[in-house]
């Protein structure tokens, strides 16, 4: 498992990084919020992160705080978010606002998200509160 990974930015793409490690690249997936603080970032950074496996792919996510991936961690948690779906959601809408949404089982702010329907919305209230 990659807990962290501390290195350059080597490149920006549309949803991701590659940070560069001792001459390695890695790309990992961020949300929009991650990118922005990434932009203009001339030390290094590091970023926490998620490993998932797949048989076809191994697929690096990234975030700015410990917090931020143990929320990732949480929602993918969820029966039918995956990592994708996950990233997304943590991309459109702050971290408090996810989490009054769910205390207040407020499904019309997390249908607002693009991804998550009511059936989707309706999940995440019942594994998450």
């Amino acid at each position: 498992m990659i807990s962290h990974i501390y290195g350059e930015i080597a490149h920006r793409g549309e949803g991701f990084v590659v940070v560069d490690v001792g001459g390695m690249g890695y790309e990992v997936n961020v949300t929009k919020p991650t990118m922005q603080e990434l932009i203009g970032k001339k030390e290094k950074v590091k970023l926490y992160t998620y490993l998932n496996v797949r048989e076809d792919a191994l697929n690096l996510y990234g975030f700015t705080s410990a917090g931020e991936l143990e929320i990732f961690k949480l929602l993918i948690s969820v029966t039918r978010i995956g990592p994708q779906i996950a990233l997304n959601i943590l991309s459109q809408i702050k971290i408090e606002e996810l989490a009054f949404a769910i205390i207040h089982e407020d499904e019309k702010v997390l249908t607002r998200i693009s991804g998550i329907g009511t059936k989707n919305a309706k999940r995440l209230i019942h594994a998450l509160y």
